[in-house]
């Protein structure tokens, strides 16, 4: 059986096997059922517990979490075209102009020429010591809990929670895919730095 915090909860747990008690299905498939019904909710408090942290930390640093979002692309991509970033975040062109219309003001990113086609600009993320100090304190702070944890597992372990965090997330770029119009679906295949015409 999953055994976590969340799920060894009596009112979780019991939850469950309620509604597993309900359907009409053999005994021994029921053990079956609970991992994926346990899963489930592990896997919703994992995607909510991500997206509140980073809600926290855009609002620690005065932004918001969409201009966080686009910061943090730049920051680990580098120079990347309007559309590329909206195609990685999933949000409009005419959003991300605003988004960097704001970041631009605050000197966290410029504009360039893009080398690759004259019709288009660059977005190019600028140094700021006082943001990198910021946002590798809070990193530094997390990345210590998780390597606490991780140190936890054996290297068999390990590699097989790698092998899944690394399939998941290509799981969830695909079914967010399939969540959007097929005309404003996101390229959310691996970054490249490569800069792709307009």
């Amino acid at each position: 059986m999953v055994s976590s915090q969340l799920i060894d909860t009596p009112e979780v747990y019991l939850s469950i096997k309620i509604y597993i008690s309900k359907i009409n299905i053999r005994e021994q498939d029921q053990v079956w059922y609970f991992a994926v019904e346990s899963g489930e909710l592990i896997g919703r408090e994992f995607g909510e517990s991500v997206v509140l942290f980073h809600d926290a930390l855009a609002r620690k640093l005065g932004m918001t979490a969409a201009e966080w979002k686009c910061l943090d692309l730049l920051n680990r991509q580098g120079p990347l075209t309007a559309k590329r970033v909206a195609d990685r975040t999933g949000l409009t062109t005419g959003a991300i102009t605003g988004i960097v219309d704001r970041l631009e003001k605050s000197g966290y990113v410029r504009r360039g020429d893009n080398p690759g086609d004259r019709r288009s600009v660059i977005i190019i993320p600028t140094t700021r010591p006082d943001l990198t100090e910021r946002v590798a304190a809070i990193y530094q702070s997390l990345g210590r809990a998780m390597t606490e944890l991780f140190r936890s597992y054996d290297e068999k372990e390990s590699s097989a929670i790698r092998d899944f965090l690394t399939k998941s997330a290509l799981i969830m770029r695909d079914q967010t895919a399939k969540l959007l119009p097929q005309a404003s679906r996101p390229n959310l295949s691996p970054e490249t730095n490569a800069l792709p015409r307009e």
